[in-house]
């Protein structure tokens, strides 16, 4: 059986806060738009953590064009969320207070 997950690499031509912010507001919307499509997504941030990894996927997989920022695997869940016994939840006074 094949998997159905893909990586995607959030990459910047500059390596600096602005572009991380950007970065991180995309991967934001990323996993809302895959939540609301039933996908799975889980970042992969310490290839771009750990500096030896990290000039290595921009050297071999970018070929030193642009700065590799965040990795994500994709892809279909492998269970369906109804087969997930749900647990209870605080109310929502409990967490949160109205002015």
């Amino acid at each position: 059986m094949e998997s159905g997950d893909g990586l995607i690499l959030f990459v910047a031509g500059v390596d600096e806060p602005a572009t991380w912010l950007a970065a991180g507001e995309g991967l934001s919307a990323m996993w809302l738009a895959a939540t609301v499509k039933g996908l799975s997504l889980v970042p992969l941030s310490q290839v771009i953590e750990v500096e030896e990894t990290r000039r290595a996927l921009r050297a071999d997989v970018l070929d030193g064009m642009g700065h590799p920022l965040i990795l994500v695997r994709i892809g279909w869940q492998s269970i369906s969320r109804s087969q997930i016994p749900r647990t209870s939840r605080r109310p929502v006074s409990d967490v949160l207070e109205t002015a």
